[in-house]
């Protein structure tokens, strides 16, 4: 696939795993990855870095984003776990921003590397539904922006 952009938060991981996917394009190998702070995964405070079992634990079967966070907010006794409208407003602000500068130079597809959760919460936040968007690690969503409105495509 062509990319207009490349974008991942400025964790190691995420840099080093939109990197791989460019070096290995047949298309434009060359693309630089361009960094966002705003594209980092979700704190989790006294939770940060757990297995996503003990998330699953907390918030019930099937959990949204929404969910996740506020399990882990209620369990966090250090208090900083990121709050769910927080990270959204930060995460879709990222995400529009890249967008609207991308179709204004003409559109294109624009990879985004970031974590599970972070993946998450953007695809529940912009999709029309409120069911969880079930992801594992290194699974691919699939959304587009016409200049106005984010499509969430399930995969």
């Amino acid at each position: 696939m062509e990319f207009a952009a490349v974008y991942a938060s400025d964790q190691f991981k995420d840099i080093h795993t939109a990197r791989i996917i460019v070096e290995n394009s047949a298309v434009n190998p060359d693309l630089m990855v361009n960094q966002n702070m705003d594209l980092r995964g979700v704190g989790c405070g006294y939770f940060d870095g757990e297995l996503r079992a003990v998330a699953d634990a907390l918030a019930g079967e099937e959990p949204t984003a929404h969910a996740r966070l506020a399990a882990y907010a209620a369990a966090d006794k250090t208090g900083m776990t990121e709050n769910y409208e927080s990270a959204r407003q930060r995460l879709t602000g990222a995400l529009q921003t890249i967008c609207e500068e991308t179709y204004s130079h003409g559109g294109g597809n624009v990879l985004v590397v970031s974590s599970e959760l972070a993946v998450q919460l953007l695809a529940e936040a912009l999709g029309s539904s409120e069911k969880a968007v079930a992801l594992k690690n290194a699974d691919v969503v699939h959304i587009t922006f016409d200049g106005d409105v984010f499509t969430v495509h399930p995969q």
